[in-house]
């Protein structure tokens, strides 16, 4: 699998002492830009041309896929919305115990009454943006279940999404349900619920792929499917925070490529 090189628009404004200010070229696999904007979304108009930036450099990603890669768009006339976007953009770089309302704050320029006016409680604000995050991110996944691809593509296909929320960006954010497992002790019962929601789902949409992968006799793993979806699934949550560290996306999409190979065997 190679790796082209595409120009990205920050949607927010870098600050003045910003030397990685944007638009600048980052490395994105290309499988990936293929599932999330050719075959898992269908192509609507872009963020950056809504907002009126340059033919040049529009952002190439759908509408609304920021709410997988933690983008803070600029928001005009809805505080809700950006709310949640800031703690998503906030926890998915720093962890939920590092996110504060005074953070968010300083993030939008709002203030923190604002804040409780929407979300009462950091529990409330956790628990829709679980809701927001899983509800979006299933969808993905569905398309690419129903796609007409083969199960190995998808599978491809399906950590392409982890590998677009490492690679945007600083390359160090991670999956929102991710991070918030990480501290899943420190949170709430709803958004725990949420997380755990999270997790079952998806593994048993790995599970339908490993099957199909199975029965067209292109995957020859041994034991049960449901073991290897959750296998698979904890690869790509914990390689992607270790791969924060140290590899970023390039050390993900290895660990993954390396994953397929054993299944073909």
């Amino acid at each position: 699998m190679t790796l082209n090189t595409i120009d990205f628009t920050r949607l927010h404004p870098a600050s003045p002492n910003d030397s990685s200010s944007w638009p600048h070229k980052v490395e994105r696999p290309r499988f990936l830009i293929q599932a999330v904007v050719i075959n898992v979304l269908q192509p609507r108009i872009s963020r950056g041309a809504q907002l009126g930036q340059s033919d040049k450099h529009k952002y190439p990603l759908d509408n609304d896929t920021y709410l997988l890669v933690g983008i803070v768009p600029i928001m005009k006339g809805d505080t809700k919305t950006a709310i949640l976007d800031a703690a998503q953009e906030l926890i998915q770089r720093r962890g939920v115990n590092a996110m504060s309302y005074h953070h968010i704050s300083e993030a939008i320029g709002i203030r923190k009454a604002s804040i409780h006016h929407h979300f009462p409680t950091k529990d409330a604000l956790l628990d829709a943006l679980i809701q927001r995050y899983t509800a979006y991110f299933l969808g993905l996944v569905d398309s690419i279940v129903k796609s007409k691809k083969n199960p190995a593509e998808q599978l491809l296909d399906y950590a392409g999404l982890f590998e677009a929320t490492l690679s945007e960006g600083k390359q160090d954010k991670a999956c929102l349900c991710g991070m918030l497992g990480a501290e899943l002790s420190s949170l709430g019962s709803p958004a725990a619920a949420g997380v755990k929601r999270f997790y079952r789902e998806n593994e048993a949409r790995l599970v339908r792929i490993l099957e199909e992968g199975k029965a067209q006799g292109q995957f020859h793993f041994k034991g049960e499917a449901k073991l290897v979806a959750a296998m698979i699934f904890s690869l790509l949550e914990g390689g992607a925070l270790v791969a924060r560290a140290e590899g970023g996306h390039k050390r993900l999409h290895a660990m993954v490529e390396q994953t397929l190979k054993l299944l073909l065997r």
